[in-house]
């Protein structure tokens, strides 16, 4: 299947301020490109996608937070940060650091389709799997002799699902492939109680949520205590003034330090709270790939 070339469909760059560089606005292409574009198979040019066939949730999401990176990078009152960002995350190669900036206020950004609930509510949820998954333990325990070959069958959907190779083209019949996996492929039984004895022993974890997890409020006190972990992580500051920045505009608000102090209290110590689903090394490297491409290829 052909790759159509990599190019600034959504957004236009002259718009922005010269200050931020190409590399930082592909991060806000591709994530647009992501979400709102697809390749035409014909011609295997990028088309807009048909919005209408989504959950309005998801779409939402997207498009806030695409203006909140969107309004970041072209804020000139984040003139500064950027800078700054870009010096203290990579000295050597600003730019990296800028890109990497961008990630990370998409990566404070509530993913379109996570699904944050209160600790109670989630909590009930575990109980509730957990109790259903136990009782398919059950039902598995029970199983009638005459459902025995099911296991060969599974076995045999389990090895099609893990290699290209169809068993029935080089003449293995279920049950020849189920001992030839004998080792390799568990009983439906054990696959289940792992996954019951794994969600067992796993404590709620609040991400980057505090108390609440519904509203404005809630999704601006995400932003500011995930944006203060990765760039805790990424240069081993605080950084509490870019952070306090950063979330004023993307919100359109007015946060000060001490309410960034405020809302990330304990922050730093939770290790479970870091995500990289933007701002890991591999997709900085694919980010900077893109923007240079994209650069050769102008705009359309």
């Amino acid at each position: 299947m052909a790759i159509p070339p990599k190019r600034f469909h959504t957004i236009e760059v002259d718009k922005y301020p010269s200050w931020i560089t190409k590399e930082a606005l592909w991060v806000l292409e591709e994530y647009a490109q992501f979400w709102l574009m697809t390749t035409n198979l014909t011609d295997f040019e990028m088309e807009p996608r048909d919005l209408e066939s989504w959950q309005s949730a998801d779409k939402e999401r997207v498009i806030a937070n695409l203006k909140r990176l969107s309004a970041c990078l072209a804020s000139k009152e984040l003139r500064k940060v950027w800078q700054k960002v870009g010096e203290i995350v990579n000295k050597e190669n600003p730019t990296k650091g800028q890109v990497w900036f961008a990630a990370a206020i998409l990566d404070s950004c509530i993913h379109p389709r996570d699904v944050l609930i209160n600790k109670s509510s989630a909590q009930a949820w575990r109980q509730s799997l957990l109790k259903n998954l136990k009782r398919i333990l059950e039902q598995l325990e029970e199983m009638p002799t005459n459902y025995g070959h099911w296991f060969h069958d599974y076995k045999f959907k389990a090895f099609k699902s893990y290699t290209e190779i169809d068993p029935n083209e080089i003449g293995i019949n279920a049950p020849g492939l189920s001992y030839m996996l004998y080792s390799g492929v568990l009983h439906p039984y054990f696959s289940v109680k792992q996954v019951y004895d794994s969600l067992n022993e796993v404590d709620y974890d609040p991400l980057y949520s505090g108390a609440h997890v519904q509203g404005e409020n809630a999704i601006r006190q995400y932003f500011c205590r995930a944006l203060s972990t990765l760039l805790y992580r990424k240069t081993g500051k605080k950084c509490r003034a870019i952070v306090a920045s950063t979330t004023s505009i993307a919100f359109d608000s007015n946060i000060e330090v001490r309410e960034v102090i405020r809302l990330t209290k304990n922050i730093h110590s939770a290790e479970s709270y870091f995500r990289e689903l933007h701002s890991g090394k591999w997709h900085i490297k694919l980010y900077l790939e893109g923007a240079a491409e994209a650069q050769g290829g102008g705009t359309k």
